[in-house]
């Protein structure tokens, strides 16, 4: 299998918002090409976000909700017209 490389990293921001098994799917996910630059960049935002609404570090579980809702509305574009980059998913 081959491996993309995207020189991402995770900020320490980020990371305190994020359980390690969270850090270990989004590196995973961006080795793999499942997530392009503009949608991990969209999933650390929103993660960001909601790990600051609730206080928490965001588990996998919620992780990976966070990447089929970014996924979603990247493949159906015309369904979110009123998002805009600076828009989220959760609120």
């Amino acid at each position: 299998m081959l491996y993309h490389m995207n020189p991402r990293i995770i900020h320490q921001l980020e990371k305190f918002y994020l359980s390690t098994e969270a850090q270990g799917m989004f590196y995973r996910f961006l080795m793999e090409g499942s997530l392009d630059h503009q949608e991990a960049e969209k999933v650390l935002q929103e993660a960001l976000v909601l790990g600051r609404m609730r206080n928490v570090s965001l588990d996998e579980d919620l992780f990976l909700e966070l990447v089929v809702a970014v996924k979603d509305q990247a493949s159906s574009p015309g369904e979110h017209t009123s998002y805009t980059n600076n828009s989220h998913l959760i609120c």
